[in-house]
Order: C-alpha cells, then structure tokens, then sequence
C-alpha cells in the first residue's frame, strides 16, 4: 500500500542506546510494570457483584490502596472514589517518571504526558456545562505537563482556555491553535456547541504535534494509528451501508486525522480489497472485505483496540533501552485505569461477568 505499509502487527523497533541512558528508568518502569493488573486480576474484578466489591478488592492492592482510603476520606460515592483513586494513580507516575529525562528525551516525554493536559481540559470545560464547580472537577483530572497550581491558575483567570493554551502551547502559529483561540470560550460562553468545537481543535492541535515527531518515537505511531480507528470504523460502516461516495469524503472530513492518509481511507471505501489490506494494519484477519461491514461496531472497535493494545505489550517488551519503553507503559496503566472504569460502570448496569470481560482490553 506504498507510504501505508507500516504495520501495528510487527515492526523493527530502535537501535538500543547506551544502558547508562535508560538503565535506571527502565528497572522503576520494570518495576511498576509488575504491579499492573493480571489477566486473573480482571475475572476476579468482573465476578464481584457491585461497585462497593471492585472498591474492597482495589482496596487490597498496593497500587490503588493509598490513592483509595484518601478519597473515601473526602466523602466521595464509591464510583467516584475509584474515578479519582484511578486518576491519581495515573498522575502520580506521570510526575514520578518524569525527573528521569533530559534534553530531546524530556522534550518527547513532555510532548506525550501533554495528551493528559488535552483530556484533563476536555474535563474541565465538559464538566462547567454541567454546572460543576471547580473543586468538584480536579479529582476527575489527570496532571500531565501542568501540576495542581497550574490548574488553579486557569481556573482563576478571567480567560480559562486562552491561559490554559497558553501554558500548554505556548505562541503556537498552526491553524488548530488559531481555531481555539477565536472560540474565546470562558466561564461566561461555555456551552455544548462551543465545547464540541473545542475538544476537536484541541486533538488536532495534539495530533500535529504528534505527526512531526513521530519518527523519533513507536509511542507516537501507536498513538496516531489509535486516531486512525475511527475513521477506519466509518469505513466499515459507511461501505457496509452502501454510502455514496461524496457523503463519505464529507463525513471523513469529520474526524481527526491520524498516521494515516486521508488518501488511503477512501481508497479502502471505494475497494474491498483495500479495505481488508488496511484491517490487516489493525491485525484484523479474515474476510474483512466481505463481513466485517456486518459486525457490530463495538465489537469491532474492541477487537481493534485489543490488537493495539497487542501491540503496544510488543513494544514495551523490546524497548527496554529507549524511552518508548516509559511511554509504552503509561499506555499500558492508561489502559488498565480505563479498564477498571469500564468494570464499575458495567457494575452499575449490572452486567454479566461475561459482558464484562468483553468491554474491557488486555
């Protein structure tokens, strides 16, 4: 598929660099990579009955327990205990890791822990148009490049999102940057249409950062092939509906653009074959081409999600002297604090333990 024939299903990797550069992160990272939930871990969690038994069982694991106990401490419901337990577990490691780069490598680290400030700000205005205050939204955020006092900064300002662009990206020229600065959105303008509007310009904006640095990092490309999901789903979708083929270029146009070339998704709406070569990018084998239009998105989501997750195990494991191997696991502890999300809301709805297990990526 010429320029899109990089695969998520088996890639060389870096040329190791000198132990004494990664030696002492890599063994911390070893280390907390330990901790990080067992597949027997997740039965257990999908087996209890109610929230109030993920808690209990969080509660005896080292690597929640502290985060837990403090926010039941502030009165927290048990759903939302484990929301900010989990968030805080997340934001402790991110500050942890990060005293151990310098120079381009603090530069990389500091470019991918800024996803955190993007989510963490979708949060926060998210959270003003339901009213909440402040206070109440912090414990749902994750610190990334800005700590506490930043935040309590932009929270302060007369301007919210100008002060927190400004801090995150600085005097940035791109045309994302400009979109979000004419939203002028502050406490006195925020509503659904604006936000929607926001949260877009913000993932663009991250995603061409990404884009310019992405040769130097598999963190990175693993990343922008997670954007490229979407648009390859409104693929499957769009085909399997017999779309015309303006009204998918127009809906193409909807969603952020990954590693991927808008090229190659049209490319894959218009021919079957080309579609299955890109679900074969995904390690989704078989007769793409011709059934997977039939299956339900979820199901397909969570089948591409679990091959990047894949993926991203590979990288971890073979990069042991390289700083992907610190950014491929916080992907991995992402995507175990996601997981436990997903379980205490399958609780709330009182799934099974079989459905519970479908939701969730390992």
């Amino acid at each position: 598929m010429g320029e899109e024939s990089f695969s998520l299903a088996g890639n060389p990797l870096y040329t190791i660099t000198g132990p004494h550069r990664y030696g002492n992160v890599s063994a911390k990272v070893s280390g907390m990579k330990s901790k990080l939930l067992k597949e027997r871990d997740y039965i257990d969690l999908a087996s209890v009955k109610n929230v109030e038994a993920v808690a209990e069982m969080l509660l005896r694991m080292d690597s929640y327990k502290k985060q837990l106990e403090a926010a039941f401490q502030h009165g927290k419901p048990t759903s939302e205990a484990i929301e900010e337990a989990a968030n805080k577990r997340l934001s402790e490691v991110v500050e942890k890791l990060k005293l151990h780069f310098k120079g381009k490598d603090a530069e990389l680290y500091k470019l991918f822990i800024k996803r955190y400030d993007i989510l963490s700000a979708k949060v926060f205005f998210g959270e003003l148009i339901k009213g909440r205050k402040p206070e109440e939204i912090c414990p749902k955020m994750v610190c990334g490049t800005l700590n506490k006092e930043d935040w309590l900064e932009i929270v302060k300002s007369e301007a919210p999102l100008k002060a927190f662009m400004r801090k995150v990206f600085g005097n940035s020229g791109s045309n994302e940057a400009g979109k979000v600065s004419k939203l002028d959105v502050d406490m006195k303008t925020l509503n659904a249409d604006n936000f929607v509007k926001l949260a877009e310009a913000l993932d663009t904006l991250y995603l061409e950062e990404l884009k310019d640095k992405a040769a130097r990092s598999k963190a990175f490309q693993l990343l922008l092939y997670e954007a490229d999901i979407q648009r390859l789903l409104l693929v499957v979708k769009m085909q399997s509906n017999n779309a015309k083929p303006d009204e998918f270029k127009e809906a193409l146009d909807e969603i952020k653009a990954g590693l991927l070339s808008k090229r190659a998704f049209i490319q894959a709406f218009k021919d079957k074959k080309r579609l299955k070569e890109l679900l074969k990018l995904f390690g989704i084998e078989g007769k793409a081409g011709e059934n997977e239009g039939q299956e339900n998105m979820a199901e397909l989501y969570h089948k591409i999600k679990r091959q990047v997750a894949k993926q991203n195990k590979h990288t971890y494991s073979m990069t042991y002297f390289s700083i992907d191997r610190t950014l491929t696991f916080l992907l991995l502890l992402e995507e175990e604090i996601k997981n436990i999300k997903r379980i205490v809301v399958a609780k709330q709805l009182g799934m099974s333990k079989e459905d519970v297990l479908k939701s969730i990526v390992v």
